[in-house]
């Protein structure tokens, strides 16, 4: 079995994530992933939460991580002195086993390195569509807004589910976001799901009436 770390980047926020991720970990996971020492390389972003101080990009590596940390740590330590990150430094593996449960913990493991496969189109030749508004970009446009939530769509729609797997799928991300935010800010969490419950019944009242 590899081994596995991870390691943290402190940055200046979610601008700074970004460019970290352009002009070093885009490449770098290339880099690393081409040895036979990298298994698996991935990284996540966490600059955007409100709830953190800065900016921060995790970078998770699988393989002989003794071998992959020695040769990148001097390129680390230059990404601070250039200013694309503040500091940097090993954690070790994450162990989410509690949460997830020893298969879930391996499956989220696994669903990680997809999502950073998955998210790098968007960094290159999709760059366009870094900028998608979470629902509607395009307001004044169609009865239908198109956003994010069209990409998630579309995936799924690969995985075949069906409307009412989707819809499951979509509460339980609602509801672990609305989890994370009630941590941090119980009275923002209550105002949400009061607003999601008027959305709700809104929704209710539209699908009654193409019964009429």
């Amino acid at each position: 079995m590899a081994d596995a770390t991870v390691v943290e980047f402190d940055t200046a926020g979610a601008a700074a994530d970004e460019r970290l991720v352009r002009e070093y970990l885009l490449s770098a996971r290339d880099r690393l992933l081409s040895t036979d020492a990298c298994e698996r390389c991935g990284f996540l972003r966490y600059g955007h939460d409100p709830g953190r101080p800065g900016g921060q990009v995790r970078l998770h590596l699988r393989g002989e991580v003794d071998l992959l940390v020695a040769a990148e740590r001097d390129r680390w330590d230059e990404l601070v002195e250039e200013g694309l990150a503040h500091s940097w430094r090993e954690v070790g593996p994450d162990d989410d086993t509690e949460t997830f449960g020893p298969r879930g913990d391996a499956l989220v493991d696994d669903l990680q390195f997809l999502a950073t496969a998955m998210a790098r189109p968007l960094y290159e030749e999709y760059a366009d569509l870094t900028d998608l508004a979470p629902v509607d970009t395009y307001p004044d446009d169609g009865p239908v807004p198109a956003g994010w939530w069209t990409l998630l769509h579309f995936v799924s729609n690969h995985r075949a589910l069906t409307a009412r797997e989707e819809v499951d799928a979509s509460f339980q991300a609602v509801r672990n976001r609305l989890l994370s935010l009630g941590a941090r800010d119980p009275t923002q969490a209550e105002r949400k799901i009061e607003s999601l419950q008027d959305d709700l019944d809104d929704l209710r009242a539209e699908i009654e009436s193409t019964r009429e």
